[in-house]
């Protein structure tokens, strides 16, 4: 087992026989030819977010929330960034629990600019309005969405800066302090279990950096948690993200697509059905 950052020095390495198999972005699989590996296609199990900070003005309005939700392109950033190999989703829970994912979310926000325009001028951001994401430099496909979405939130008068930070930076100023206006960022779970998934959207939990704060929401995944009929509390689990998607507490994107390539001579690759 070797670490290496670098894509380009893992697939060096790759074509020299040196390693047998590695973790790879779907730019790098194209440079491959055809026969020479084995590749396996699997989701990540963990949903990407376009995650804005509840707390801070102009995402203190569920209007402008909800208009970079309708400005944001979900397929094209599937298509430019994860080569058609990621699932769209309108919601944390992952697709792949798929008894408790409401799939029905994903199509709540189809782009729609003009749409977008009006909720803008609604709010009182006829102009359009600027805004800087924070995104970890050590996840390239955080690093190429963002790219993506720049010239998706422009045609709706949002301007998005991007300032990539380092992991550690990225911990302490976002995920601890809170000191961001917007992120990228993929949310997992420990337990395949909604729960898991959704906890994090409670007004008080410790770990709700977007500052997402709902009555109607705490209500409905309390009922969620406490129901002790399994087909009640799933259909409540459904209605719990329903209200994520209403009140647009951040942009759900995707479950970004994991590409392991292998030697000819692996097969069999599984993996888990946690991302970590």
């Amino acid at each position: 087992v070797r670490f290496m950052a670098d894509q380009t020095e893992l697939l060096t390495a790759f074509k020299a026989g040196s390693i047998d198999g590695f973790s790879a972005y779907g730019g790098i699989v194209s440079q491959l030819e055809e026969g020479t590996y084995n590749p396996y296609y699997s989701n990540s199990n963990a949903v990407q977010v376009l995650a804005l900070n509840n707390a801070v003005k102009p995402f203190d309005d569920v209007r402008v929330r909800q208009a970079v939700a309708y400005a944001v392109d979900a397929d094209e950033i599937n298509e430019l960034v994860n080569y058609g190999h990621a699932v769209i989703v309108g919601t944390p829970v992952i697709p792949g629990l798929a008894k408790y994912c409401n799939t029905e979310t994903a199509d709540d926000y189809a782009v729609d600019t003009a749409k977008a325009k009006t909720l803008l001028e609604e709010a009182g951001y006829k102009d359009g309005f600027s805004f800087t994401v924070k995104v970890p430099s050590v996840y390239p496909v955080h690093v190429d969405s963002a790219q993506v979405m720049v010239n998706q939130l422009a045609k709706a008068g949002i301007t998005m800066n991007i300032e990539q930070v380092d992991w550690a930076t990225w911990l302490d100023s976002v995920y601890t302090n809170r000191d961001y206006e917007a992120t990228i960022i993929s949310l997992d779970a420990a337990t395949a279990y909604p729960a898991a998934y959704m906890s994090r959207y409670q007004s008080d939990a410790g770990n709700n950096f977007i500052n997402y704060k709902s009555d109607a929401f705490d209500a409905k995944y309390k009922e969620a948690i406490t129901s002790t009929d399994e087909d009640a509390q799933t259909g409540l689990f459904m209605e719990a993200q329903q209200i994520l998607s209403d009140e647009c507490c951040s942009v759900f994107i995707e479950d970004i697509s994991t590409v392991r390539v292998w030697a000819p001579a692996f097969e069999g690759c599984a993996d888990s059905p946690l991302y970590a």
